[in-house]
């Protein structure tokens, strides 16, 4: 598949966490999305270029909808703005090594670093309502 979006990968010199988005993605009809993990920069990369390959392909998502398939381990999106622009994006949330997401109390402290706390409450009920 031709890759006609762009990733662009910026650091936060502070805390060392990355901030990753896309750029192109609006030609499909989507948001652009973001992910903010401490991760190698490569790795990061190609998160989003997983993510955006199911998209061109024709994946649609909701904000704070749940998403399997694209990795070994469900995924979430929400519609927030970025931390580089003003821009609404959709914010991709994974789980970290032990599948635990930021709203759950034993979550990596790395990985609650992804989400905003309005998410966190947000997202527990919707969790809440879906099992």
């Amino acid at each position: 598949m031709k890759r006609d979006w762009k990733i662009h990968i910026v650091p936060d010199e502070t805390t060392g966490l990355l901030s990753g988005h896309t750029h192109g993605l609006d030609k499909w009809g989507s948001l652009e999305i973001e992910i903010n993990l401490h991760l190698r920069p490569e790795i990061l990369g190609q998160y989003l270029n997983l993510i955006a390959e199911k998209i061109v392909k024709g994946l649609m998502v909701e904000d704070g909808e749940r998403v399997m398939g694209i990795f070994d381990c469900p995924i979430y999106f929400f519609k927030t703005k970025s931390v580089q622009s003003e821009d609404e994006v959709l914010r991709v949330i994974v789980p970290d090594e032990e599948m635990r997401f930021p709203w759950d109390n034993d979550c990596s402290e790395s990985y609650r670093e992804q989400i905003e706390p309005k998410h966190i409450l947000r997202r527990k009920d919707i969790y809440y309502e879906r099992d």
